[in-house]
């Protein structure tokens, strides 16, 4: 038999409370389902059904890459009850551009990755990113050939701050293999 199932009604708003447009990616993370699972809202709309959504909390948001703009709860989950419909709004921010270096020991990391959910940018010669992003908070990757990946949550309330992503070079392990008998195993 499948798992309790319920539905769940969105709507999307602006920052004004207005009803928008939206289409894009939606996002459901929940206590049975921590990695997460994605949804697609093909073409653009005020208001979406969601159907077959495991009962129990749910936390949804909803990425536009192409906008980019992203919408998300604020400060609550949806209790998805079997058999019922859950509604709930989602707020859109359009996102903005989050500046940053990436260095090592004070020094930049040319082409290195930076990726927050979805939105990935490669930094230049002079260690420079911009990527863009809507809510105050993110759960922020970067790496580079050579690099340890860093990964650590970011408040990105000021307006204009830039980021410094500090890497650390990576250990180089040196392996020669043998066989029992003594000679070397071919590279």
């Amino acid at each position: 038999t499948p798992p309790p199932a319920g539905r769940i009604a969105l709507s999307f708003v602006d920052e004004t409370g207005a009803e928008v447009a939206f289409a894009g990616t939606l996002i459901l993370r929940s206590d049975a389902s921590p990695f997460g699972k994605e949804v697609a809202i093909p073409t653009a709309t005020a208001n979406f059904d969601l159907p077959l959504v495991l009962a129990g909390w749910q936390d949804v948001s909803a990425i536009n890459v192409e906008g980019p703009k992203e919408a998300w709860l604020e400060g609550r989950l949806i209790d998805v009850v079997a058999g019922e419909t859950a509604r709930a709004t989602l707020r859109v921010r359009a996102g903005r551009p989050i500046r940053g270096r990436v260095v090592c020991d004070g020094r930049p990391v040319a082409n290195a990755w930076v990726r927050i959910d979805e939105s990935t940018a490669t930094s230049g010669p002079d260690g420079r990113f911009e990527i863009r992003w809507a809510r105050p908070n993110a759960w922020i990757k970067a790496g580079a050939d050579g690099y340890v990946t860093l990964a650590k949550v970011v408040s990105l309330e000021s307006e204009g701050a830039e980021l410094t992503l500090e890497l650390r070079a990576a250990a180089r392990v040196r392996v020669r293999a043998r066989f029992r008998d003594g000679t070397p195993a071919a590279a």
